[in-house]
Order: structure tokens, then C-alpha cells, then sequence
């Protein structure tokens, strides 16, 4: 894979992607082209990673049943979503 300069987003695609396995796992592979859009949606990511945190173990096993519930429920249905 080339190696991708700061402030360049690249896209690549799979000889094996049909629209049947786009449609099954929820995956879509996009190509973009510009230094100003790569600069946009880096910007974009780094804003979502500013206010992100690290869920811990602990996290997750103090969810509240109807928390854990709605997790599986939405696991069990996310092939359809």
C-alpha cells in the first residue's frame, strides 16, 4: 500500500466488494480527491477524536440491563439496519 503524505486521504477498493457484501457487512467504499476535502475530513475526524474517550471494561459491565438489552437487540438486528 503507498504511503499516504500528512493532510492526503486515499481510498482504496477491493476487486473482491460486490453489492451484496456491501449490503451485508455495512461498508461502502468512497474515493475523494483534493488537498482542501482531505484537510476537511481530517479536520473532521480529529474533532470527533478530541471529544472521544477510551471505554474501559468497566464501562461496559456497569451498562444497566435495559442498556445491555438494547446493545444485543441492536447486535442481533444490525444486518438488517
Amino acid at each position: 500500500m503507498p504511503s499516504m503524505q500528512q493532510g492526503q486521504l486515499r481510498g482504496y477498493r477491493s476487486k473482491s466488494c460486490a453489492s451484496r457484501s456491501i449490503q451485508n457487512c455495512g461498508f461502502l467504499n468512497v474515493e475523494c480527491y483534493g488537498r482542501d476535502l482531505a484537510r476537511g475530513v481530517a479536520a473532521v475526524i480529529e474533532k470527533k477524536l478530541d471529544g472521544a474517550h477510551e471505554v474501559t471494561l468497566a464501562e461496559v459491565d456497569a451498562r444497566t440491563i435495559p442498556g445491555k438489552l438494547r446493545d444485543a437487540a441492536a447486535r442481533l438486528f444490525s444486518p438488517f439496519l
